[in-house]
Parts: structure tokens; C-alpha cells; sequence
């Protein structure tokens, strides 16, 4: 599961250098290391989940602003398409196709999100049912 956008499980076991021993554990079906894992994972899911519903809760915009960064500084690593894990060199693609391509899907992307919230408004405004948004002060 994904608490946090472009934070997976998987990317979390190669930060803790744990992925090799899981994997193994995995195709090993050794069961005592994967149910030790596995109740980690639930423990870990709820009390983050829990922490960040609460910071999100007493400090949205600073929790939005800093979720924000956190996908802005991954893009130095996952685009413009690296050249493998152990370089920091890009390889940019040969053809166009395959740079104006996830461009434009990302700029699709941004127009719905931002369409989706005008409507949204526009309907909470309409019922008389918008609220504010709380002041983290």
C-alpha cells in the first residue's frame, strides 16, 4: 500500500536493504520471517496512517506543501528517464514520441485534477454546503 504518492513497500525494503532477505524469505516460503514482516507492515500501516491523518488533520497546508515537495524531488530521479540504478547519467530517449508522450499525458493528467476541483467548488457553492478550509493557525 501506498500511504505517501511514489513511496511504495518495495522501495522501502531497498532503502532498508531488507529486499533481498524478503524476497528470499518469499521464494524459501519460510513463513516465520514473512509473518514478522507482515505484522510490521500492519503495525506500521496504522500508527503512520494514524500519524498522518492527524498532521493532516492540525497542519493541511504545511502536510500538503511538504507531500508536494516530496513527489517534486522524486521527478530528479525518475525522469528524465535514468540511465539504470547505479548511475546518476540520464538517458534521454532517441525519439521525440517518447518525451512529448508522458508530457502531454502529465498535462491531461493536471487539466482533469483541476477541472474535477472547479466542479467540485462550483457544486459546493451551489448547495450552499462549502465550508472554508481550516486555518492551521
Amino acid at each position: 500500500a501506498m500511504i505517501l504518492p511514489g513511496i511504495s513497500g518495495s522501495f522501502i525494503l531497498v532503502m532498508l536493504g531488507m529486499y533481498p532477505e524478503v524476497l528470499g524469505a518469499v521464494n524459501d516460503r519460510d513463513l516465520l520471517p514473512l509473518v514478522v514482516f507482515m505484522v510490521g507492515a500492519v503495525v506500521g500501516l496504522s500508527v503512520f496512517s494514524t500519524l498522518l491523518n492527524w498532521l493532516l488533520e492540525h497542519y493541511r497546508n504545511l502536510m500538503l506543501a511538504a507531500m508536494i515537495g516530496l513527489m517534486l524531488g522524486s521527478l530528479r530521479v525518475l525522469w528524465p528517464w535514468p540511465g539504470g540504478t547505479d548511475t546518476t547519467e540520464l538517458a534521454m530517449p532517441a525519439t521525440g514520441d517518447a518525451v512529448l508522450v508522458p508530457i502531454a499525458l502529465a498535462v491531461i493528467g493536471f487539466v482533469v485534477v483541476v477541472a474535477i476541483e472547479l466542479v467540485s467548488t462550483r457544486l459546493l457553492a451551489h448547495d450552499g454546503t462549502a465550508e472554508p478550509a481550516p486555518d492551521p493557525a
